[in-house]
């Protein structure tokens, strides 16, 4: 016999704006560009008062240029937090 016990449990969500289309983004952007994400590493920064703000930040290169001047690109900065972060793999393409 299996016996199911309902707890209490703590539910997030979150919202923000809808994206532009893909379409019009390529048309305004100056550069596009393939790159391998070659490292990576945490960024914290502390506030007064205990507060802190936390970022990857990673060294890149590029592979290929579709549009625009891509040899001026280095680094990429992102957040892997759980509304809206994105999930960046060292050694792959992006």
């Amino acid at each position: 016999m299996l016996a199911l016990q309902a707890a209490p449990s703590r539910v997030l969500a979150c919202s923000y704006p809808k994206p532009k289309p893909f379409s019009e983004l390529i048309q305004r952007a100056s550069s596009i560009f393939i790159f391998r994400l070659e490292s990576s590493e945490l960024k914290h920064e502390k506030f007064p008062g205990g507060g802190y703000s936390e970022w990857m930040q990673g060294h890149i290169r590029v592979a290929q240029t579709l549009k625009g001047n891509a040899s001026l690109f280095r680094s990429v900065t992102f957040s892997t937090s759980w509304c809206g972060g994105v999930r960046l793999d060292v050694g792959h393409y992006f």
